[in-house]
């Protein structure tokens, strides 16, 4: 079978680090095993609350050897070149051959017992995974600390072929073994492992089920039983499910009840408290919440192993106790807000810094105000911040712009105005939702631009992997924003303009470059945006945009998506091909041309100057109506005509004057083709 079995048993890992490190786990270790020359058919990682497991399957006894003839100094060479490639190879002279006038050695290393190389296998895992946070532990019996490593270890399991594998592990002064542990407090007697299987198996009579998924769907499973005998369902929400079941070995279900004396607050509210606080589920009757919620344990204290079983009424009563002390803060919070209108919050933001270089929250909301174009989208620019300054969203941050919709309702304003509070923080990250109210859209729009104007206005820009203001987040934002709400036509130039005027008035002083350095960082972030097409397309619209300036971002969206689509085509690889030839030509003879039409001799010639005399013409309506589907079509109908002229026509023909004439041809198809995107910039 050939199968190694390996287990590093520690104190609970966090549940947030748990899937990422199974993932790394597969990776790491197929690549040390690689690295050492072992042949193995699979690697599998599996990861519960106090284990990181790893099945080999199908490893070999043995590593590749390695064959390799290497050629040293000449023959006749010095001693001491020859003295050095003696000890670079092991060899002596006598087993060395001589070809060429050059001594060579071959190097034969024969393939090593995986079993002598486990402990530097191990030792390489655990000195390579990464960890987004690690700790030392004392020994006291050593008084050291040992090797990094998320949690304590307890022990390391380590089985070959059914055998166990014992060797001491260098800075955590443990020797591994055959043993492993189960639920650590419905059976922590030791184990014995042979193989996987038993492996596997042990551990489920032991209470751990070993897999990440398996534990998930269990969970889910009882929910959604516990809840449909109610009449209730589970409100979904895969990010604390995960967490959750990374928390148990054996998910134990329950069902509690929410005091009725709390369900007045809004379920945002009921829901995130419960989530937070106390990872409890919310279930739903209908779409609101309703009185019940749902808890996993790692154990059931009514003393029955079986999950169907339910919680004993004491445990129940402290996990209900437990939430009515969290929602009675909740509840204080809430009312407490209540009493202050948003309004009157407003003074607060001019004691909150935005940025130190860029002024205080306060200023950011006249801003914002100065961008909006019609009365109610000031009033939603000059509230939108206020929520960050109640007692909620200083319990509960991530109900950011939720409260401020809530508490604007409460206050009496506007419907448009109360939801952009909520909407216009919105695209949060790639997969967010795009708002669709033209206020909520026209904030979030002015919100994104500011940001990014102020920064790289003061020079704060991005490195590497490293944005933490999100200006990244913001532009993609920006162009979600435009891509899916704005028509063809809207100026960023303008909007980046008047926002850098925002500050100016406010006395802050940004670089006279920064509009410009604004419209090339989100040009940037558009061929990431658009990173699914061909990004050469992307490129080329972006760098060769000449009708359509690089300001209007939906333009240049469709333009890329047109350009991309002609491309696909026979008509536009001959055209690229074309364009590729004719820029050749021109390289050479790099100067400015001028058509004489009474030089225009051969029919192919007339018929390539006509053709591009009326797509020049045509250019100006479907740039102007952002028919870019047909602009590649205009496009695409000069192919033949181009053809026809490099098949019937010599461009370099010895009459000087015509020979000019046919440039200049040349550079008019050229200057056509770069009117829509610059064809230099495509590969191939």
């Amino acid at each position: 079978m050939n199968e190694l079995m390996l287990e590093i048993y520690s104190e609970e890992m966090p549940a947030r680090m748990q899937i990422d490190a199974r993932q790394q786990t597969n990776e790491l270790f197929e690549k040390i095993l690689t690295a050492n020359g072992a042949s193995f058919e699979s690697v599998r990682a599996f990861v519960a609350p106090q284990r990181l497991a790893i099945q080999v399957h199908n490893l070999q006894p043995l590593t590749q050897g390695t064959s390799e003839t290497r050629r040293g100094p000449r023959a006749g060479a010095p001693d001491a070149a020859l003295a050095g490639f003696a000890k670079s190879t092991g060899q002596n002279q006598d087993q060395w051959t001589q070809q060429d006038g050059y001594w060579y050695a071959d190097m034969v290393q024969p393939g090593r017992a995986i079993t002598d190389l486990l402990p530097q296998i191990v030792t390489a895992f655990l000195d390579q995974f990464s960890w987004p946070k690690s700790m030392r532990w004392h020994n006291p019996e050593t008084n050291t600390f040992t090797r990094p490593w998320i949690r304590p270890i307890r022990s390391i399991l380590c089985v070959y072929n059914k055998k166990s594998v014992s060797f001491k592990i260098e800075g955590l002064d443990l020797v591994t073994s055959n043993q492993t542990a189960g639920h650590r407090f419905l059976a922590p007697e030791s184990i014995t492992v042979e193989d996987f299987t038993n492996y596997h198996q042990h551990l489920r009579d032991a209470f751990v089920i070993l897999d990440h998924q398996e534990r998930q769907s269990m969970i889910k499973k009882s929910l959604d039983e516990q809840a449909n005998l109610l009449g209730l369902s589970v409100q979904e929400n895969q990010t604390l499910l995960d967490e959750v079941t990374g928390l148990v070995d054996y998910p134990f279900v329950h069902i509690g009840k929410v005091d009725a004396q709390f369900m007045h607050l809004p379920d945002q509210v009921l829901s995130t408290s419960m989530r937070v606080h106390q990872k409890y589920f919310s279930l739903l009757k209908g779409d609101k919440l309703a009185p019940y919620f749902g808890v996993v344990t790692n154990v059931n204290p009514s003393g029955n192993r079986l999950p169907s079983q339910p919680i004993s009424k004491e445990m129940m009563a402290g996990y209900e106790r437990v939430l009515k002390a969290r929602l009675s803060d909740a509840a204080f919070f809430y009312e407490t807000d209540l009493k202050t209108p948003l309004q009157n919050l407003v003074p607060k933001l001019d004691s909150i810094i935005f940025h130190a270089k860029l002024g205080t929250l306060g200023q950011k909301c006249q801003r914002l105000q100065n961008l909006m174009t019609t009365e109610q989208g000031r009033r939603a620019a000059l509230l939108c911040k206020t929520d960050l300054v109640t007692h909620m969203v200083g319990e509960f941050p991530e109900l950011q712009g939720v409260m401020g919709q809530i508490y604007a309702t409460a206050n009496g304003e506007p419907e448009d105005v109360a939801l952009a509070l909520k909407e216009y923080y919105q695209p949060v990250g790639p997969h967010d939702t795009c708002p669709t109210a033209p206020l909520s859209i026209e904030l979030a729009l002015a919100d994104k631009v500011d940001t990014l104007i102020g920064f790289l206005g003061v020079g704060i820009k991005p490195t590497g992997s490293k944005d933490p203001f999100g200006l990244r987040r913001a532009a993609l934002g920006i162009i979600r924003l435009l891509v899916d709400h704005q028509d063809a036509d809207f100026n960023l130039r303008t909007l980046f303009q008047q926002s850098a005027i925002t500050y100016q008035n406010q006395k802050v002083t940004l670089s006279t470059q920064t509009v410009d350095d604004a419209l090339h960082f989100i040009n940037d972030r558009l061929t990431v945006y658009l990173q699914g097409q061909n990004l050469d397309c992307v490129g080329a619209v972006l760098t060769g945009a000449v009708k359509a300036p690089s300001y209007n971002v939906q333009a240049l969206f469709r333009r890329s998506l047109a350009l991309h689509a002609l491309l696909k085509t026979s008509a536009g690889t001959a055209l690229k091909a074309a364009y590729k030839r004719a820029s050749g030509i021109l390289d050479k003879a790099k100067d400015s041309y001028h058509i004489n039409r009474d030089l225009l001799n051969e029919p192919a010639e007339k018929d390539l100057y006509h053709q591009l005399q009326d797509l020049l013409k045509a250019y100006d309506h479907l740039f102007a109506s952002h028919q870019y589907q047909q602009l590649m079509e205009q496009l695409a109908s000069i192919r033949p005509f181009i053809d026809a002229f490099f098949d019937n026509v010599m461009v370099n023909c010895d009459e000087e004057a015509v020979r000019l004439n046919r440039y200049a041809l040349l550079q008019l198809f050229v200057q056509a083709v770069d009117s829509v995107a610059d064809f230099g910039q495509l590969q191939g």
